[in-house]
């Protein structure tokens, strides 16, 4: 299967060889069963389980841990009106009745407290000269509170690994009606191929447009401001060697996308804004892949601002 994320093999790394939703979660080891038990605690040499003491929950634990049923690993600890979810074989299947055998990955977080599906859902495009992107939707959900089960749309460019800005297209929350609401709103999934072709749209016309160096640096020196001058003595030097290593590492990647292209447009700015905020400022971590995950998941969290306000001032 292509890796269109740019993560390195690992010894934890599983294979994934098909494009089903079902299967490749499976492969994935993201299709383990959870049960949830009741969270307790000791005082004074006894077992205390906390309860709701009035409502319709009254005698219901007021919390439960997330426990996987194969390792008994605790996932999350949530509150008694947390959906309880069996497995993540509901997003499997409704992404494969929405775009069947268009899996391209499967990403796991940690001992699976999240999960992002990954499916192809057009043709690559190519902008020109052989400057492709790839557009994806990309499901996600979670067992430790972090994310809410959610769509998203995200285009990859094919030659640097940058995800362009993701694009939400439903969210629902992990409260008791989550199936109910998740099955009503999925529906609007399928207008995805639609804003990929707005987000092709949008590559283009930036390709289009010239941009010089001069231009580039007053972008940079616009999204990424001096820091206040109230700010004094070692917060301000690191507060300004925060902003140098910003613009340096945009013009870097600037010269290095003028470099192999040959020319220098708008759609080449914003690809140094968005890629060095992707990979320099976001991809933490110690292996490849640890870096690689925490690129995704800003992605997916929606914290690129500075690609954003590059987007903005590119199309003002």
């Amino acid at each position: 299967m292509r890796n269109f994320f740019n993560v390195e093999a690992s010894e934890e790394d599983v294979e994934i060889d098909s494009s089903n939703a079902l299967v490749a979660l499976e492969q994935a080891d993201a299709l383990f069963d959870v049960g949830y038990k009741a969270a307790t605690f000791e005082k004074d040499g006894r077992i205390h389980r906390p309860v709701y003491e009035k409502g319709k929950n009254e005698g219901k634990p007021l919390y439960h841990w997330v426990v996987r049923e194969d390792t008994g690993e605790a996932l999350g600890l949530h509150s008694g009106k947390y959906a309880k979810l069996p497995s993540y074989r509901f997003l499997g299947e409704t992404a494969e009745a929405v775009f069947p055998n268009s899996t391209s990955e499967v990403r796991v977080w940690d001992r699976g407290e999240r999960v992002a599906l990954i499916q192809e859902i057009s043709e690559p495009v190519d902008l020109g000269g052989g400057d492709t992107i790839q557009p994806h939707v990309i499901w996600v959900s979670s067992f430790n509170g972090q994310w809410a089960t959610a769509v998203h749309s995200l285009t990859n460019r094919m030659w640097c690994l940058n995800q362009l800005i993701a694009v939400p297209i439903l969210k629902v929350k992990h409260t008791i009606n989550h199936n109910e609401l998740f099955q009503f709103r999925v529906q609007v999934v399928e207008a995805a191929k639609e804003r990929a072709a707005i987000q092709a749209t949008m590559a283009r016309t930036l390709k289009d447009q010239n941009f010089t160096d001069s231009e580039f640096l007053a972008l940079v020196r616009d999204i990424v401001p001096l820091p206040p001058k109230p700010l004094e003595g070692e917060i301000h030097a690191k507060a300004q060697n925060l902003v140098d290593k910003k613009r340096k590492g945009m013009i870097t990647r600037w010269e290095a996308e003028c470099e192999h292209w040959g020319v220098k447009n708008k759609w080449l700015a914003y690809n140094a804004v968005q890629g060095t905020e992707q990979h320099l400022l976001h991809g933490r971590g110690e292996s490849q892949e640890e870096k690689e995950l925490a690129s995704l998941a800003k992605a997916i969290d929606d914290k690129t601002p500075l690609a954003k306000r590059a987007l903005v001032a590119l199309n003002a």
